[in-house]
């Protein structure tokens, strides 16, 4: 029998990567609908309400998370009090955000896609309210450790409304009737969820007092979201600019895969969010201390892993969402996904460090780090991408999160455990290795895939094991339901 925490993991694994494979899946039905420019055309749209969305939330989930784990289910007052103010915030910052962009829709157009897609910029506008109100919906869930609800309500949210988009735009070959009803499916299921918490918690006006406190908790949070975001749009309105849309569309299918790799992390930084609060404010440093670091090296061996599966996948991967007769765009598709799986990496690496900065009540360093990393990616990949095309875009990415991690380290001066140094020391040479094996059997021997990924992976995790970066012991009793005796 798998255990508890085997279980949650699966449930939150599986629909993140059911929602991120969805962009991959039905990438050939939009590009034979609209073209692989035309896909870019909505990427390039999505980009500019994913880049607003921040502001309509503030990042007020996460004091959600942070405060009211500690609330017990059966104070619904107070869980109401916690839950409802932060949702009358994202009402009213959706609305003039709305207002504003959708006013600018014709600028967007002319600077972006050359003066068309108007209406199509103005509709997808509205996705900036059931953007942010997951942003809130989804941490009330997991502070109440209600985390295989979280996920499906997160799958339902993410895959319905692009499902819905796909199935309109291959029938009627128009992009801006499927952002409509794509919007129309996201404030169905937006809405039927805040009913849904509604019946079970009741409802409460809005606290200024109590907004005031979140804000002062959440603002560097949510700017450093900003950042984020900013950070990862950056090659979706350089790359159009240099190389175009269809680039644009053919590099966002690699992205996408390399996103769906770090949606392993997800689990750990869910445990993690709902766990350590209660570990800090109680003083079990120790154990605190020790759950963060085993979290980590898990999430590294588990990421490494998955990223030599791909490495010898990609090929065919690629091939077949976007054909074999694109594949020449894209430059150097392994080198391209060696630095992407890097950034992925030290992206999961960085949310790590940035639920220990909100422990510790340093919100502000979060945001520092993020403006780094935006600055850093946007200063790298303008000098890039004009010169080394889609492989300036992927080194782009990937200095800025390590830029971003290397400041975490310096600032947050966390002591590590007694075998944790040496740990990632021991994982490192692992990874080495394997890469190593990889491109022998890949290049020099010219094996086919079936033979050489079963190789190559076996040799890492028996390396992994051998090196005691984890035992079998504590593999066991992660995955597998212990019986008492």
């Amino acid at each position: 029998m798998l255990s508890k925490k085997a279980i949650d993991g699966i449930v939150i694994l599986v629909p993140l990567w059911l929602n991120r494979a969805k962009g991959l899946l039905f990438i050939p039905f939009i590009v034979q609908a609209i073209g692989l420019d035309g896909y870019g055309t909505y990427i390039q749209i999505m980009a500019n309400v994913a880049l607003l969305s921040p502001f309509a939330h503030l990042a007020l989930g996460q004091p959600i998370l942070r405060f009211s784990s500690s609330v017990p289910d059966h104070d619904k007052s107070a869980l109401a009090k916690c839950f409802w103010t932060p949702v009358y915030f994202c009402i009213i910052a959706s609305s003039i955000l709305i207002s504003i962009s959708a006013g600018n829709a014709s600028w967007l157009s002319d600077v972006f896609l050359q003066g068309e897609y108007k209406e199509a910029i103005i509709v997808a506008q509205f996705m900036i309210f059931p953007n942010g109100a997951a942003i809130i919906l989804l941490p009330y869930l997991n502070s109440r450790k209600r985390y295989r609800e979280a996920s499906a309500f997160w799958f339902i949210r993410e895959f319905v409304p692009y499902s819905v988009l796909v199935a309109v735009v291959w029938i009627y070959n128009d992009l801006t009737l499927g952002v409509i009803c794509s919007v129309l499916m996201a404030y169905i299921i937006t809405l039927a969820m805040l009913v849904r918490i509604y019946l079970d918690i009741g409802i409460k006006w809005f606290s200024w007092t109590l907004l005031v406190s979140y804000v002062t908790f959440s603002w560097p949070i949510a700017l450093a979201s900003f950042a984020r975001v900013g950070a990862e749009l950056v090659p979706r309105y350089l790359i159009p600019a240099f190389l175009g849309s269809a680039v644009l569309g053919a590099f966002n299918v690699i992205y996408m895969l390399v996103k769906m790799m770090g949606a392993i992390a997800d689990p750990f930084l869910r445990y993690l969010n709902s766990t350590l609060p209660r570990l800090w404010d109680s003083g079990e440093k120790e154990r605190l201390q020790n759950t963060f670091e085993r979290s980590v090296l898990l999430y590294l061996i588990m990421i490494v892993t998955a990223l030599l599966i791909l490495l010898e996948l990609i090929g065919p991967a690629a091939a077949l969402f976007i054909g074999d007769g694109k594949l020449q765009i894209l430059g150097g598709m392994g080198l391209n996904l060696l630095i992407l799986g890097a950034f992925a990496v030290y992206f999961g690496l960085n949310d790590f460090s940035m639920v220990y900065a909100k422990l510790a009540m340093q919100t502000g360093m979060v945001l520092s780090v993020a403006m780094l990393a935006l600055v850093v990616t946007v200063v790298a990949s303008a000098i890039l991408i004009p010169n080394m095309g889609v492989i300036g875009a992927s080194i782009g990415q990937l200095l800025g999160v390590i830029a971003a991690q290397q400041l975490y380290a310096k600032r947050l001066k966390r002591e590590h455990g007694e075998n944790y140094v040496e740990s990632i020391i021991k994982l490192s040479a692992g990874t080495a290795m394997a890469l190593i094996l990889w491109g022998v059997l890949r290049y020099a021997v010219d094996l086919e895939w079936y033979a050489v990924l079963p190789m190559v992976v076996g040799t890492y995790l028996s390396l992994i094991i051998m090196l005691r970066v984890v035992t079998v012991s504590e593999v066991s009793q992660l995955l597998l339901k212990q019986t008492k005796s």
